[in-house]
């Protein structure tokens, strides 16, 4: 954690989040809100996430989860850098329900801020989400 801020106010909505729904008084404020300092990752972490969600809420193929997460990268981070970690999505199964799953899997290689001379850092991150049955 990187602080904590009293009473903070919140200013702005990010118009594609989910949370978003039903807050939008610009009132509305956090007793006590927790600052966090990113690392290299997070976004890509996110952004698999997200798109392995979208596609299996909205009936969407898993590819469409994977362009949905690549999509948030470069729109998080450069398009440069989303070339660097591509996604991928496919169809699974939960191993302990036998549920239908949608996964979507982003990995490559990006040049580290943090460590000294560009090193690359390997990122590989897997999201999985529950297929909503249609019908």
């Amino acid at each position: 954690m990187k602080s904590v801020v009293p009473s903070a106010a919140i200013r702005n909505w990010h118009a594609d989040a989910a949370l978003e729904v039903g807050l939008r008084s610009k009132e509305t404020r956090i007793t006590n809100a927790e600052i966090f300092e990113t690392f290299e990752g997070d976004t890509a972490i996110a952004s698999a996430a997200e798109g392995a969600r979208y596609a299996a809420a909205s009936g969407q193929s898993a590819d469409a989860g994977s362009m949905r997460a690549r999509a948030r990268i470069a729109g998080s981070l450069t398009r440069q850098v989303s070339d660097q970690i591509p996604c991928t999505g496919s169809a699974g199964v939960d191993a302990d329900s036998g549920l239908a799953t949608t996964v979507v899997r982003c990995e490559g290689s990006i040049r580290s801020v943090f460590l000294p001379f560009g090193a690359f850092v390997h990122i590989r991150v897997t999201s999985r989400a529950l297929t909503e049955a249609r019908g």
